[in-house]
């Protein structure tokens, strides 16, 4: 039963994983899957990604000064940033 547990457990943290990967014409630039609880500022590109953890979500929000695009995410779930032809898409 012990083992059934643990098992259990460990899968179970596996599939609350979350990640955030910024992709360009198909290509990861960047994947993060560690989250600070504080906000945390990458550049990729032209674009300044801020993001954090809060309780179960991931929270954060995409600008550039020189591409079409900003917005922000909050989710329980991966994000994925799309940044291909100086267009925002976030998914």
């Amino acid at each position: 039963m012990l083992k059934f547990g643990i098992v259990l457990g460990a899968i179970f943290l596996v599939s609350c994983s979350h990640q955030l990967k910024v992709v360009e014409n198909n290509q990861t630039l960047v994947t993060i899957e560690n989250f600070p609880k504080k906000d945390t500022t990458i550049m990729v590109k032209d674009y300044f990604i801020k993001y954090r953890k809060e309780g179960g979500y991931i929270i954060g929000n995409v600008e550039s000064p020189f591409a079409d695009g900003q917005g922000s995410f909050k989710t329980t779930n991966s994000v994925t940033i799309d940044i291909a032809g100086g267009k925002l898409s976030i998914y």
